[in-house]
């Protein structure tokens, strides 16, 4: 499944880029095909910052990202690195009393706000108030309101505004004359569409998975079962916290730990956000159940090898044994950001190690091979006994999916 994003870049007087906005694509075609503004934003926020990732997008340079009336209530915006990210209001968004207590709470945390395709009314004088930047759409805004928008807007000092949709070098010099001090436009660049391909993410209890999430009394143990039993969130969880919008000294390796540093909260709403924006239909479903009874096998069988404490590793190890038929890559591509523990990245790439035969008699036990199943539990010096009760144990934990 391919995901898709454009980037625009904004400029400053100098032709200089200093930001880009990020903008929703469903396919390679470089247009906006009307999707849901809420559905959209997530998929930007998800795509580039779990995925395709954010230095990708930006190059650390400022990323604008529209906001929706529901996202900004919904407090969305606190996922994001306050400074890698300007939120961009939309125009349809009405000034009332929640939206202006979500802005505060926003400028209070240190986030900027930009107030997108202005068109001034007197309702909007709090959102002034609280903006770092208006956008002015030059496409449709007389060259005299242009000017009249410079002079209503800029008691605040330090007010930026922004020329969008400028077309040509006229509309450049004006706005620079009348004090914009960022373009952006078709006359510089128009959006450039960056693609990657994405994990095809569990369909199956969707909506259960929501209702969880959304109980009051959700423990920090329900939670970090919800995101390790979906191959997709947790990739794109371990991803995302070990990003360079972080900065911790050491790697996250465990959704455990990811939890504890983010904080249920935060990652509550995450996975809520991630898994609306995947709810559709996926092309391998007996395969995403297959690498769920693999990753269970490898947890139980932990203490058996006498790595009772590395069983969460053990649990990535069979989960992530179908990531080159989901991104139809090698591993050796797949891995390469991907923070977990480096014997567990051997043993994925077919190294011979104990790992990979532990993945093998696994593998082998599931497909009834039972020539390398003996071979792999021989090499292991593991009692072939003890899978029967494990391969039970783990089928009906994954049975106990869908009642989530």
């Amino acid at each position: 499944m391919q995901i898709f994003l454009a980037r625009q870049p904004i400029y400053n007087g100098s032709h200089d880029i200093v930001a880009y906005e990020l903008l929703f694509r469903s396919g390679i075609e470089n247009v906006y095909k009307h999707a849901d503004g809420d559905y959209a934003t997530k998929g930007v926020i998800s795509d580039a910052f779990s995925l395709i990732g954010i230095q990708k997008m930006t190059g650390g340079k400022p990323a604008f990202i529209n906001f929706t009336r529901n996202l900004l209530l919904e407090d969305v915006a606190f996922l994001l690195p306050k400074d890698l990210v300007v939120l961009e209001v939309l125009e349809n968004v009405e000034p009332d009393k929640p939206v202006i207590d979500a802005c505060i709470r926003l400028k209070m945390a240190g986030y900027k706000i930009a107030l997108d395709d202005f068109v001034f009314e007197g309702k909007y004088e709090p959102l002034i108030d609280l903006a770092d930047i208006i956008k002015v759409d030059f496409l449709t805004t007389p060259s005299p309101e242009r000017a009249a928008l410079v002079k209503r807007c800029a008691r605040r000092p330090k007010m930026k505004f922004l020329a969008e949709r400028v077309e040509n070098l006229p509309d450049f010099k004006e706005g620079l004359a009348l004090g914009y001090t960022l373009f952006q436009g078709y006359f510089f660049s128009k959006p450039e569409v960056i693609s990657s391909r994405d994990l095809p993410h569990c369909n199956m209890g969707n909506l259960s998975v929501v209702n969880a999430l959304a109980r009051p009394n959700l423990e920090l143990e329900d939670l970090e079962d919800i995101i390790k039993r979906d191959v997709s969130l947790t990739y794109k969880l371990l991803k995302f916290i070990n990003s360079s919008l972080f900065g911790f000294s050491s790697r996250i390796e465990s959704i455990r730990h990811a939890i504890s540093l983010l904080g249920k909260k935060e990652v509550t709403r995450w996975v809520t956000l991630i898994t609306f924006r995947q709810m559709c239909d996926i092309s391998f479903p007996q395969l995403l159940e297959t690498s769920l009874l693999t990753a269970k096998c490898c947890e139980l069988l932990a203490p058996h090898l006498g790595l009772k404490g590395r069983a969460s590793d053990l649990f990535l190890l069979g989960l992530f044994s179908v990531l080159d038929v989901l991104f139809n890559k090698p591993y050796e591509e797949i891995l390469t950001d991907l923070p977990i523990a480096e014997d567990i990245k051997q043993a994925l790439c077919g190294e011979p190690t104990r790992l990979r035969w532990l993945l093998l008699a696994v593998q082998s036990y599931r497909d009834g091979d039972w020539a390398q199943f003996s071979l792999n539990c021989a090499r292991l010096s593991l009692a072939e006994d003890v899978f029967p009760t494990v391969f039970l144990s783990a089928l009906d934990w994954v049975s106990s999916y869908a009642k989530l």
